[in-house]
C-alpha cells in the first residue's frame, strides 16, 4: 500500500531537515542545548570564512556587528511582543539576569523576593548582592501549584522589597509560573519584576507587555536552536531611568568626551554586552531566529511542543517503574522522571547508547526529557522503548 504523506508530515519533515542532528538522534535536550539549526551553522561558517579570507576590517566590522545586532533586536521584538528598541543583545540568560539585577542602586536593608525552585542563573547575582550590599534575599515556597507560590510571594512583599526575581518556566518542574499575576502583586508593592526566560523563549508564547515584567532574559542556544554565547534581554522602556548599566562599552554611549561629559543611549542597546561581539555567532543567531520565526513558525512550534510533552508524559506514565515528577498545572516542554532502581546518570548513558539524548539532573535527581517541536512519534517511541529495555536489565542504583 502506498504511504500517504500529509501536509503535517511534510511540514515536520522539512523542520527536521532544518536541524540535521534529529536524523541521527532522538533529541530531547533543548532544556540545556537545543539542536543547532542548519541555517545557523551555514551562517557561522560563512562569516568565519569571510574573516579568514578578507580579514576583520575595522570600521566595516563594527558596522556589520551593529547591523546584525539590530536584526536580532527586530526578531526578538516579534518573538517577545515588544519594540526592538527594548532589546539588548547579550551572551546568555545569566548575562541578562546579571544586567537586570545589578541595575538598581541597592542599599542595606533592601529585599529581593525569589522562589525556592530557581536556577542558579537567576540566583547567582542575588547571592552576590546579599554579600556585597546587605540585601536580604527571601524565598517564596513554590509548592505543587501556582496558588501556593502566589500566596507565598504576596506574604513576603513589603515596603523594603525592591525586586521579584523568578523564572517564567521552572527548570526543575516544567511548570509555567503565573508571571502576570506575580508582576501585578510586585508592582502593587512598588517592586520591579525580573524574569528568567531560559526555558520559555521558543517553547511557549511570550508577550512581555501583557505579562507586565520589567526585564526578561533569554538564551539563544536552547529552544531557539542558535549558537552558544548568544542571548537577549528585554528592558521595558519605562524602566530605563530605574535600571542602570553596571558595565559599559563604547556602544553604550550616545555621546561622550574626555572631560567627563556623556549621555547613554536612550534605548536598551545601552545594556548590550560590552566589547566587540564574535561576528560568526551573531550571524548564526540571526539565522536561527529567522528560521524559527519564518520556516518553523512560532505558533506551530508551541503547539507541537505541548502536544509532544503530553504524549510523552502519557507514554512514560504507562511504563511500570517510571515515575513522572512534574506536578499538575500548565507545563512547557520539560518532563522530569525517575526509573526505579537506576541512577539518572546511568539512564542518560544507556539511552545515549541507543541514540536517544536526554539529560540527567542533580536536583531533583532525575532524568529530564525536553520535548521539542522537531520531535517525531518515532523519537517518542525510541525514548520509551529504550527505557523499557533498560528496566529489563539489572538495576544500577546511584553509587
Amino acid at each position: 500500500m502506498e504511504m500517504v504523506v500529509t501536509n503535517a508530515d511534510a511540514k515536520l519533515a522539512a523542520v527536521r531537515r532544518g536541524v540535521p542532528v534529529t536524523e541521527r538522534l532522538a533529541f530531547f535536550n533543548a532544556g540545556s542545548h537545543g539542536p543547532l539549526a542548519a541555517a545557523a551553522a551555514v551562517a557561522i561558517a560563512s562569516a568565519a570564512e569571510e574573516e579568514v579570507r578578507d580579514g576583520r576590517l575595522g570600521a566595516l566590522q563594527f558596522q556589520r556587528g551593529g547591523e546584525l545586532k539590530n536584526a536580532i533586536r527586530d526578531h526578538f521584538g516579534r518573538l517577545l511582543g515588544c519594540d526592538a528598541s527594548e532589546i539588548a543583545v547579550t551572551a546568555s540568560t545569566t548575562d541578562g539576569m546579571d544586567i537586570a539585577c545589578w541595575g538598581l542602586n541597592w542599599r542595606p536593608g533592601d529585599e529581593i523576593v525569589t522562589s525556592d525552585a530557581e536556577h542558579q542563573g537567576g540566583l547567582s547575582p542575588l547571592y552576590i548582592l546579599e554579600h556585597r550590599f546587605g540585601v536580604r534575599v527571601r524565598f517564596a515556597e513554590s509548592g505543587a501549584n501556582s496558588d501556593r507560590l502566589l500566596s507565598s510571594i504576596e506574604s513576603l512583599l513589603n515596603e523594603h522589597t525592591r525586586a521579584v526575581v523568578v523564572s517564567h518556566v521552572s527548570w526543575s518542574t516544567g511548570l509555567v509560573l503565573p508571571l502576570q499575576e506575580i508582576a501585578t502583586l510586585a508592582h502593587a508593592a512598588g517592586a520591579l519584576v525580573f524574569a528568567d526566560g531560559a526555558q520559555s523563549a521558543g517553547a511557549i508564547p511570550i508577550d512581555v507587555r501583557r505579562l507586565g515584567v520589567d526585564a526578561y532574559a533569554v538564551p539563544g542556544q536552547k529552544w531557539l536552536c542558535g549558537p552558544e554565547g548568544t542571548g537577549a534581554l528585554y528592558v521595558a522602556k519605562e524602566r530605563l531611568d530605574q535600571i542602570l548599566p553596571s558595565y559599559v562599552g563604547g556602544g553604550s554611549w550616545a555621546s561622550y568626551d574626555l572631560a567627563g561629559r556623556y549621555s547613554l543611549r536612550q534605548d536598551a542597546s545601552r545594556f548590550d554586552t560590552p566589547g566587540h561581539p564574535y561576528i560568526p555567532a551573531l550571524a548564526g543567531f540571526k539565522a536561527s531566529l529567522r528560521w524559527f520565526l519564518g520556516d518553523v513558525g512560532p505558533d506551530w512550534a508551541y503547539a507541537r511542543i505541548l502536544e509532544n510533552a503530553a504524549t510523552c508524559r502519557r507514554l512514560l506514565e504507562g511504563i511500570e517503574g517510571v515515575e513522572v515528577l512534574n506536578p499538575p498545572g500548565p507545563h512547557a516542554g520539560l518532563l522530569h522522571f525517575t526509573v526505579a532502581g537506576w541512577d539518572p546518570a546511568t539512564v542518560f548513558e544507556e539511552l545515549l547508547r541507543r541514540d536517544v539524548l536526554v539529560r540527567s539532573v542533580i536536583a531533583p535527581a532525575c532524568i529530564r526529557a525536553s520535548t521539542g517541536f522537531y520531535n517525531s512519534a518515532d523519537d517518542l517511541e525510541a525514548l520509551t522503548g529504550g527505557i523499557r529495555e533498560i528496566l529489563r536489565g539489572a538495576p544500577r542504583p546511584p553509587s
